[in-house]
């Protein structure tokens, strides 16, 4: 693994070379950061939920599929589910069901004529992982306030004393962190040349790294020190504000996403904002990289803009903005359209990104096609519509509704989102 915590392809290689050559190794069990399977089965959402879930709060970890785990054998994948899987849907479910949100990564090998699957749980210093939302399927349940955790090889409900250990673990993290930044301050006055002077400035003012910054003095005295490389990261308060803070940090790092809970700000007050294309640009990339509603910033952009910056997601190939490129390509439609998703399939070499450009190419170019994929029923609370020959302002008063408890309506909020604002994105 790398330094990241995830596989290199040549990692992946040598592990399964490893299993199938090492006799020990094909005996180990499964433990609290190894899980076998024959297969990949995605109708088992919740046992999937769990074990995710558990992963994370352990050390991370990794689920193997096509290992028969008693006794161990390399017996491969009996079926392609594993390379079909929509990596979207599964992050939503994750992202839907569990808070904070968990980091996985998929892999695919082919050794010996066999294929074979690897999901990495990365492991995350934001523990413990909670289930928020309850769901029962079959003979299975998920509850909410639950945490779960890896036993012998086994998820299960978490015990009270291994939470504690979660709990004092991150309390010690967040110790060992503010000693580090109260040592590093002492470390900057001990070495200043002689004749620095060591000046206070407010905890929301920080250094910039580009060069050439302009000179800052905080406060009205011409007698205090200008600052040439600060730059003020103050809390914003109105929604306009908080998008001139985030376009502020984009700017600087493209790399700079505004937080979920700022993006679900905007979004219910988005008919109020003033946006140029700039600003929707970037809350465009926030909202496809935060998994929150993204059609209504795409339509702010023109054709052309947004063609490049689909190009743009295409070429950098990172989830999950890729998966949402690729239903913006869908949404344009026609040549255009067709051209991006063909883009897409000969750029990204990811399999799941080919089946999912299969899928798209076969509504691209239909009419209607937004219905298509999206179905034309939605459901809030206990009321139920179906949108087919719903005007469009009684539908935004159904996303308006939706909004008001955005934690159990999330789906179908990017669901009417898609409904009202990507048909305006057809070329």
């Amino acid at each position: 693994m790398n330094k990241e915590g995830m596989f290199s392809d040549e990692k992946i290689k040598e592990l399964f070379e490893t299993m199938e050559s090492d006799p020990n190794l094909m005996k180990r069990r499964e433990s609290s950061i190894l899980e076998y399977k024959e297969s990949f089965n995605w109708a088992n959402k919740i046992e999937y939920g769990k074990m995710f879930c558990s992963l994370v709060n352990c050390k991370g970890g990794y689920v193997i599929f096509g290992v028969k785990s008693r006794p161990h054998e390399l017996i491969g994948l009996q079926n392609d589910k594993f390379s079909n899987k929509d990596t979207s849907e599964i992050t939503q479910y994750l992202n839907e069901h569990f808070s904070p949100s968990i980091e996985w990564h998929s892999y695919e090998h082919e050794q010996n004529g066999k294929n074979f699957g690897l999901i990495y749980v990365v492991k995350s210093e934001e523990k413990p992982v909670i289930c928020i939302k309850q769901e029962t399927h079959t003979s299975d349940t998920i509850r909410e306030g639950e945490i779960y955790y890896r036993y012998s090889g086994e998820t299960k409900v978490i015990r009270a004393i291994d939470l504690q250990k979660i709990i004092n673990e991150r309390i010690e993290r967040e110790i060992k962190r503010g000693r580090n930044l109260w040592l590093s301050g002492i470390r900057k006055v001990i070495s200043a040349p002689p004749g620095y002077k060591a000046v206070m400035l407010p905890p929301n003012v920080k250094e910039s790294e580009l060069l050439g910054a302009p000179p800052t003095r905080f406060g009205d005295d011409p007698n205090l020190p200008v600052f040439r490389k600060a730059w003020d990261e103050s809390p914003y308060e109105s929604p306009q504000e908080i998008v001139v803070g985030i376009l502020k940090s984009w700017k600087h790092d493209r790399t700079s996403y505004a937080s979920e809970s700022d993006m679900w700000t905007l979004y219910k007050s988005r008919e109020n904002l003033k946006l140029d294309e700039e600003k929707a640009e970037c809350l465009l990339e926030s909202a496809i990289n935060r998994y929150t509603p993204f059609f209504f910033w795409a339509k702010l952009l023109s054709t052309e803009q947004l063609k490049t910056f689909i190009c743009r997601v295409i070429h950098e190939g990172k989830y999950p903005a890729l998966n949402r490129a690729l239903k913006l390509a869908h949404a344009i439609g026609g040549e255009i359209g067709v051209y991006l998703l063909d883009l897409a399939a000969t750029y990204c070499g990811y399999s799941s990104v080919k089946c999912a450009v299969t899928r798209l190419k076969k509504t691209v170019t239909m009419q209607g096609r937004i219905k298509t994929v999206y179905g034309t029923k939605v459901k809030i609370g206990l009321e139920s519509i179906s949108i087919d020959e719903l005007p469009e302002i009684e539908l935004k008063r159904f996303l308006d509704d939706a909004l008001a408890d955005i934690t159990k309506n999330k789906v179908e909020i990017k669901k009417i989102d898609a409904l009202i604002y990507a048909p305006g994105l057809e070329s």
